[in-house]
């Protein structure tokens, strides 16, 4: 799996320098393994939105995304973002 358009943001996980999350202009958002070259996590924040900026919450498992003037909280664990 990879991303449908190209990423803009990627940020590499704060305990774990095997683990990064990106995000595209395409709207989604994946946790990757890059050593072991597989994906974790996937989200899709909204449709045909731009992810601008991510960053991992130092000691939790969420992700801060944000989209034009909105603000997501992804924990990883779970399938969609809140506002």
């Amino acid at each position: 799996i990879g991303h449908p358009r190209t990423p803009w943001a990627v940020k590499f996980h704060p305990r774990n320098p095997d683990i990064l999350v990106s995000g595209c202009i395409g709207s989604t958002v994946i946790v990757w393994n890059w050593k072991k070259n597989e994906t974790i996590a996937y989200t899709q924040i909204m449709q045909n939105v731009m992810i601008s900026s991510l960053d991992w919450h130092p000691k939790e498992e969420m992700i801060l995304v944000t989209c034009g003037t909105t603000v997501y909280i992804w924990e990883i664990g779970r399938a969609s973002c809140r506002e």
